[in-house]
């Protein structure tokens, strides 16, 4: 998994990916010339038809298939942010912080407690062990 957080404003997560019982790093946050902005948890191949999806401008006609095994975070140049999570149909995220991952919980107490989005990444990476790497993020104008 990973975490990926959302304060309303800045959309960030950390870099680690997993494979078995091996930690590498790969870039799990995309935008595009549009202004959207994108991250996701779960399953990496699952998600690479999103990242290119989104990196080519989003065409309603390409636009992948649900996600079973991840989640998804979408974030426009204005308005709500979008959540993806398996069959269900996309939601506006219900509030200003939401996180998603496996550090969402860390991430989510530290935004509670006055952390920005980056912030919050940084203190799940100190507990849960599929969090790690460079924090990466995208800052709404």
């Amino acid at each position: 998994m990973t975490t990926v957080a959302w304060d309303g404003k800045t959309l960030a997560c950390d870099s680690q990916v997993t494979v078995g019982n091996c930690r590498g790093t790969s870039v799990k946050l995309v935008s595009n010339a549009q202004g959207f902005a994108a991250a996701g948890a779960g399953s990496l191949p699952e998600l690479a038809p999103w990242f290119r999806w989104i990196e080519n401008g989003m065409d309603p006609d390409q636009q992948p298939t649900s996600l079973s095994e991840s989640d998804l975070v979408i974030v426009p140049p204005r308005g709500p942010a979008i959540w993806f999570s398996g069959s269900a149909s996309p939601m506006k995220l219900p509030r200003r912080h939401w996180a998603i991952g496996s550090g969402s919980d860390f991430a989510l107490g530290a935004m509670a407690m006055g952390a920005d989005a980056r912030q919050a990444v940084k203190v799940a990476m100190k507990f849960d062990v599929y969090t790690s790497g460079r924090v990466q993020y995208r800052t709404r104008g």
